[in-house]
């Protein structure tokens, strides 16, 4: 009889169900991915869907943010290939912003990101601090400190040049930033370059980090010298750009892998000319240095996309529907210390490249060393993401069964026949997730290694503290139906850490809160016309802390203000 029918026979009806299934991926928004994007799937024998209008989709691939499509992902079981406000909070000035909160709670931590100013908001506070850099260089006899100034939300070098004069800043019509020019970069061949490393989030409840074993060393095409009024202008010397350098004259195309005078290598090449001139430990010790500058910058940005998630899906439990594959820029010195340059939430996954020919006409060619860096990244970084799907469903599956068992039994409707038949149970409950596939050749390899949770024995636990603040304003602004933090949120905020008293009256908190929106909206492009973002309530909490414990180090008093945030959060919540 139907009702008497075992759960091991639902489990085993369910898993030849999904072994049979072919993964779909909506490739309608890919874009400038779909080249790639249609290698992986076509190579995987899986399905494409290109009206994005399937009920049935495993994957869907967005070229540029999470909104392409303006589809309801509330609504279906896909993942989705990009986070929620990414785009955004990866801008030079939001991602500096995220940096510097760490920084100034964990400075000997991050050291690994140049020292930066906001423009036009720290104009003058430059050019103070510029001029004492300068006083001090001229006291050690030293080379005059260059700076690099960058739009915020430029890409592919546009924008970017250097200076010495502070007050040389062009009139902005847009956000940008001034950093320390790093210069004495690691050299090959007497040129300068940078590399792109490609970074999977998996997921985020638990947070997984991954880094793809292979990179694109991207190098200048002109010979390095130290910065000087002579060569600041010399785009080609100090800027490794593919999209500038591609148009300089010396620049040499990749025809073969292992062409070390090429102008795009790859990192795995970079790195076997590296070991020529430093020791096997020094390269490893590097390599171990960048794993821990991504695991912290993404920890950085990790409060910021918890809130952007909450704001785009608030009904959901955990933070897995999305992934991406985000892309480091970083700079080795001459003492194989990695800097990081910025990082690309869109990183490019063309696999040719364009120039000109004779008859004047730009024509498109395949390039060798893009498909060969980028098309297993995008395969394994797709069979990674269904295969983590599929197991997430089967465990659901399972659980829902156990469930429906437990009630049966209490029911008298599931009656196991024997102690074969229980054995036999829970035998099909331990199903292998790699059964979901269709061959072995659809599980993935080791090219994407897990770096977070880390398996090199360090310890990030502390540096959890912002995300902390993220799930606090969670709870005051987005479960309580605001898109931003009002003065009414913000008030609540004083008076639950208990900072409210005759030294610090509710005036005094409505004064603080008119301060900060006032300077987000000043200042911040993106700031929301209602309250306080998120980054503007970073701010707003450390100054709180500080008025509340003024004896303690900032770090003591954010603790300690977190900890009287969530007594008080969670004694209301029980009442």
């Amino acid at each position: 009889m139907a009702s008497k029918t075992s759960v091991s026979v639902i489990i085993k009806r369910r898993t030849k169900k999904l072994r049979k299934h072919v993964p779909i991926v909506d490739t309608s928004q890919a874009r400038s991915n779909i080249d790639v994007l249609r290698m992986s799937i076509h190579d995987l024998d899986w399905k494409e869907c290109i009206s994005g209008n399937s009920t049935n989709l495993d994957i869907c691939w967005n070229s540029a943010t999470f909104q392409d499509g303006n589809r309801n992902y509330n609504s279906i079981l896909a993942r989705v290939n990009k986070f929620p406000g990414m785009s955004d909070m990866l801008c030079k000035s939001n991602l500096t912003r995220s940096l510097n909160a760490m920084r100034r709670l964990f400075p000997e931590e991050f050291n690994f990101y140049p020292r930066t100013w906001f423009l036009p908001e720290q104009r003058e506070q430059f050019r103070n601090d510029a001029t004492e850099i300068h006083k001090k260089d001229r006291k050690r006899q030293r080379s005059l400190t260059t700076f690099i100034v960058k739009p915020s939300d430029g890409s592919e070098g546009a924008g970017i040049y250097l200076i010495q004069d502070p007050t040389r800043c062009s009139a902005m019509n847009r956000p940008h930033i001034v950093q320390e020019y790093i210069d004495r970069p690691l050299l090959i061949n007497r040129l300068k370059f940078d590399v792109r490393i490609y970074v999977l989030i998996l997921q985020l409840d638990p947070l997984e980090i991954l880094l793809y074993d292979e990179g694109l060393a991207r190098f200048a095409t002109v010979e390095y010298q130290a910065p000087s009024v002579k060569n600041l202008h010399e785009t080609f010397m100090h800027l490794t750009n593919y999209s500038l350098n591609k148009r300089s004259t010396t620049y040499t195309h990749c025809t073969d892998e292992r062409q070390t005078d090429a102008s795009k290598r790859k990192f795995s090449l970079v790195w076997s000319q590296l070991a020529q001139l430093y020791t096997l430990n020094e390269i490893e010790r590097a390599k171990e240095l960048i794993k821990d500058m991504i695991n912290k910058t993404v920890l950085a940005i990790l409060p910021e996309l918890r809130v952007q998630y909450a704001l785009e899906m608030p009904t959901a439990q955990k933070q897995n529907q999305c992934f991406q594959i985000i892309g480091f820029d970083i700079l080795l010195t001459d003492r194989l210390k990695p800097i990081l340059l910025e990082v690309n939430a869109n990183p490019s996954l063309r696999i040719d490249y364009d120039h000109t020919n004779e008859a004047g006409k730009l024509i498109h060619e395949p390039s060798l060393i893009d498909e060969e860096i980028k098309k297993p990244l995008v395969t394994e970084t797709l069979k990674l993401v269904m295969k983590e799907k599929q197991h997430r469903l089967q465990q659901e599956a399972k659980n829902a069964d156990v469930i429906h068992g437990i009630r049966n039994i209490t029911n008298h409707q599931i009656e196991p026949d024997s102690e074969h038949d229980a054995e036999r149970m829970r035998s099909d409950s331990q199903i292998s997730t790699s059964d979901s596939y269709s061959s072995n050749s659809d599980l993935p390899s080791d090219m994407l290694q897990i770096i977070y949770p880390s398996t090199s024995g360090t310890d990030y636990e502390h540096m959890f503290l912002v995300e902390k603040i993220a799930f606090i304003y969670i709870e005051l602004v987005i479960k309580r139906g605001y898109k931003a933090m009002t003065n009414r949120p913000f008030r609540q905020l004083g008076s639950i850490c208990g900072i409210i008293d005759q030294a610090t009256p509710m005036s005094a908190i409505d004064i603080l809160y008119v301060q900060i929106f006032s300077k987000c909206k000043q200042y911040a492009s993106q700031s929301p016309a209602v309250g306080l973002d998120f980054s503007a309530f970073i701010e707003a909490f450390f100054l709180l802390s500080q008025r509340k414990y003024p004896t303690c180090s900032l770090l003591d008093g954010v603790t300690a203000m977190i900890d009287s945030c969530n007594h008080h959060l969670h004694f209301n919540t029980e009442r």
